[in-house]
């Protein structure tokens, strides 16, 4: 379970870049609210990812071309509400990216259980704002889950931690202080004296 703080006008960039960087075989991307869907989708479709969105409100038509697609992997990314995965048993889901925070715990375990099915392995990664952190750390500590913080720097996921720790090894003054110039060890000659007779 990983997780990425940033602004929440800033979400749609940063599941871009994740996509960007995973390229996730069937990835899901749930929100809360059905009607912000359609918005979400249209978004990410003109950015030019292979993206569908489902919701209550598609006959069933609609519905069923949109799942056959993300099975034959036709689309590499799902978006959804929890009303409307209801009753959707998809296979082989490889990530599960959390944009809008599960508004209770068991709704979070439900989103997670959609990965890492049998002896599959899977990834959940919250993209959250600075106000959700509390709400995601009360989860993994009720249910007994880590959750690490992520970043991600010149297109790769990377720990934080370890961003941190390498901007702060390469903007720490140097150790390496400039020596000052050797003198000679010879004395100088008093060449002042020896001008003054010359001009005489």
């Amino acid at each position: 379970n990983l997780y990425i703080v940033c602004d929440r006008r800033d979400k749609i960039l940063i599941l871009r870049k994740l996509m960007a960087s995973i390229n996730p075989r069937k990835a899901i991307a749930f929100i809360n609210k059905s009607d912000e869907i359609e918005i979400l989708t249209t978004k990410l479709k003109y950015h030019g990812l292979k993206v569908d969105g489902i919701h209550g409100s598609f006959v069933k038509n609609q519905r069923q071309k949109t799942m056959l697609d993300f099975k034959s992997e036709r689309i590499n990314l799902l978006v959804s509400s929890d009303l409307s995965a209801r009753g959707l048993d998809i296979e082989d889901v490889t990530h599960i990216f959390n944009v809008d925070l599960p508004e209770d715990i068991n709704t979070y375990v439900h989103r997670s259980g959609r990965t890492a099915r049998g002896d599959k392995s899977g990834t959940v990664i919250s993209i959250i704002s600075p106000k959700e952190i509390a709400q995601l750390k009360a989860y993994s500590k009720k249910l007994n889950f880590n959750v690490t913080e992520k970043t991600i720097s010149h297109g790769n996921i990377e720990d934080v931690a370890v961003v941190v720790k390498n901007y702060k090894k390469s903007n720490a003054p140097s150790d390496r202080r400039s020596k000052p110039s050797e003198k000679s060890s010879k004395p100088r000659k008093n060449t002042a004296k020896k001008d003054k007779r010359d001009k005489r």
